[in-house]
């Protein structure tokens, strides 16, 4: 009578992490997933003193990857892009707080654990997936602006808004892409595209100043800064706090759509408003 055939064990698979991103294969990731790599590829090109990575490799090959910004004052900015399922290795080797952590919703409780406390709130990254033209009176902004936009940053003392108008404050405008709504002299809403690369463009700081609300001028910028972005052939996206229903419909109605969602978790920081 025959034996059985003889099964050999199964190694077991290795995993380490290691803080240097393969050239290559990120830019295989992000020409697969653009809008989850977008901080990935634009921090490597135009900001690498200010940026470090925490790779996961299994067996030599890697799956995600901690970006931890450096250059945000008094803590840390960590985006954690990858698989969640094998998530040990990398949230051993998240930092100390303070630091601002940007996860898949179902690790938010383990990094509270291992780090905490914090306080926490979704966030949602939206896709436009249809042609916008600009409206109303959204132009970008440039040098000759750096006067209206010193006066809009002024005028702009709302807490809630506060983490978005220091974006804009001693901001290049000459090199950043920033679009303006004006009445009269004075803006009265602003954007930028905080990533522009040729495949895509990340937007951000849409703010309003509180006497012009209500006016198109958010969904102005938006429009104007998407339609930009299709024109140079990139995919224009967003973040989005849940909960910011006015936000919400400004972006839905310009065709942003919801394709992943995260959450922003402040550990170690105090609170300021």
């Amino acid at each position: 009578m025959p034996l059985p055939p003889r099964h050999e064990p199964h190694a077991p698979r290795q995993y380490r992490v290691i803080e240097t991103l393969d050239p290559g294969w990120i830019a295989s990731q992000a020409a697969a997933a653009p809008l989850l790599h977008a901080f990935a590829v634009w921090d490597r090109e135009r900001f690498p003193e200010r940026v470090s990575f925490r790779v996961l490799e299994r067996d030599g090959t890697p799956l995600g990857y901690l970006l931890i910004w450096n250059g945000s004052p008094g803590h840390q900015v960590v985006h954690w892009v990858g698989p969640t399922e094998e998530s040990g290795p990398l949230l051993d080797a998240l930092p100390d707080p303070p630091f601002v952590a940007v996860v898949p919703d179902e690790l938010a409780p383990e990094v509270l654990a291992r780090r905490g406390p914090g306080r926490a709130r979704g966030l949602q990254l939206r896709r436009c997936e249809v042609p916008v033209t600009p409206e109303g009176s959204a132009r970008r902004l440039h040098f000759a602006d750096t006067p209206a936009l010193e006066r809009f940053c002024v005028r702009s003392t709302e807490p809630r808004f506060a983490h978005l108008v220091e974006g804009y404050r001693g901001l290049d405008i000459a090199r950043e892409v920033v679009a303006g709504s004006f009445e009269g002299p004075e803006l009265a809403a602003v954007a930028r595209a905080q990533v522009h690369l040729p495949q895509v463009w990340l937007l951000t700081g849409v703010v309003t100043s509180p006497e012009f609300r209500g006016r198109g001028h958010a969904r102005a910028v938006t429009a104007l800064l998407t339609h930009l972005a299709q024109e140079e052939g990139a995919v224009p996206g967003l973040y989005v706090q849940d909960g910011n229903a006015p936000a919400e419909a400004v972006y839905t109605r310009l065709g942003y759509r919801t394709i992943a969602h995260r959450m922003w978790i402040e550990l170690g920081i105090p609170t300021t408003a």
